[in-house]
């Protein structure tokens, strides 16, 4: 019986995961499909093609299976030292627009962590004292101001994330309006 490779244990065990109801016969496929086609690191698999595997793969499991390699490839690159920018290579899917949400993730996360917008933390101690005073005082701070707290949280936010897409900027917006209702809710005046 011939022995695994270290980069065939690791393409193995990252499609397991990310497809984890392939049965043994079709993953083996999967594998000696990469491998007919010169893949040998995840690195190589962003130069694969979805029409590569639709041989052996449904066109969403092939599609799953590129966005997770193109996710974890672009978070290798953008943490590597010697890199000096970020390389973005997207999904060559039609219709599969994964790859205009985030997928350019801060180093501190994992390559297939989508959820980051959850435990971002809003940066209450980089925001104005006069700002953060309104707020407690549940007084509405002046436009100057909520342009101010923006340009600062966005900073933030596009330091874990370059593109995040307006389902996690909403999500962020209402935990920050949840902290403090009085001061930053949308109100409507009846007349």
């Amino acid at each position: 019986m011939e022995q695994e490779s270290t980069g065939d244990s690791v393409l193995n065990s990252h499609i397991s995961s990310v497809l984890p109801n392939l049965t043994t016969c079709v993953l083996d496929s999967v594998l000696d499909t990469l491998k007919n086609l010169g893949v040998e690191t995840l690195d190589d698999f962003r130069f694969v093609k979805d029409d590569d595997l639709l041989m052996v793969l449904k066109p969403i499991e092939v599609r799953k299976l590129l966005a997770s390699f193109t996710v974890t490839c672009e978070t290798t690159i953008s943490s590597s030292p010697c890199s000096s920018r970020t390389e973005t290579s997207t999904v060559s899917s039609p219709g599969c627009s994964f790859a205009q949400s985030c997928i350019e993730l801060d180093e501190s996360l994992s390559p297939l962590e989508a959820d980051w917008f959850l435990r971002f933390e809003i940066p209450w101690e980089k925001l104005p004292t006069d700002l953060l005073y309104k707020l407690e005082r549940q007084e509405r701070p002046s436009p100057k101001q909520r342009r101010e707290m923006i340009r600062l949280i966005i900073n933030e936010v596009t330091g874990v994330c370059k593109r995040p897409s307006k389902k996690h900027l909403t999500d962020i917006a209402r935990r920050i309006v949840a902290e403090y209702p009085k001061s930053l809710q949308d109100v409507i005046k009846a007349t």
